[in-house]
């Protein structure tokens, strides 16, 4: 009996050792040997160009048989919120309208239309419009149709 349980403890032992060591090997720290190779036989960058920090987490990601996140396409808002600052700079006057929001957007090749342009800049994005109860709180309407940006 004492030989079975010595020989079960063995096993038990010899398991536990077994995964640690394959754990490491998968998800540990590589040496210091290792990294140096890896650094030189690297072809992520290329020659005189230094590579951005998500293509180096992505590279990173690669190596791991995993992949890298897809780039979050630009919501409308996010649209919207970038012309109106561009807009407030351009003119120099902290307020716009919607109508200027919907020109700018579609002379930059916005995919978005007209009225959608034009229901976030006075609803979705608009602190006092009365619209939306969750809305943005970028905008604060100042008169009928005229808009400033709430944040800075």
């Amino acid at each position: 009996m004492d030989f079975i349980y010595s020989i079960v403890v063995f096993f038990i032992v010899f398991a536990l050792v077994f995964s640690w060591f394959v754990f490491n090997l998968l998800y540990g720290e590589q040496s210091a040997s290792h990294k140096r190779r890896n650094r030189r036989m690297s072809t992520a960058e290329p020659p005189g160009e230094q590579a951005t920090v998500i293509q180096k987490q992505s590279i990173t990601l690669r190596k791991h048989g995993v992949k890298p996140p897809k780039r979050r396409k630009p919501t409308c808002r996010d649209e919207v919120v970038a012309a109106a600052r561009m807009l407030t700079r351009e003119k120099g006057v902290d307020e716009f309208t919607a109508k200027e929001i919907v020109d700018f957007l579609t002379a930059q090749g916005s995919e978005y239309s007209a009225g959608t342009i034009r229901n976030h800049v006075a609803s979705r994005c608009c602190v006092n419009s009365g619209g939306y109860q969750n809305g943005y709180g970028d905008f604060m309407r100042v008169v009928r149709g005229r808009y400033r940006l709430a944040i800075g």
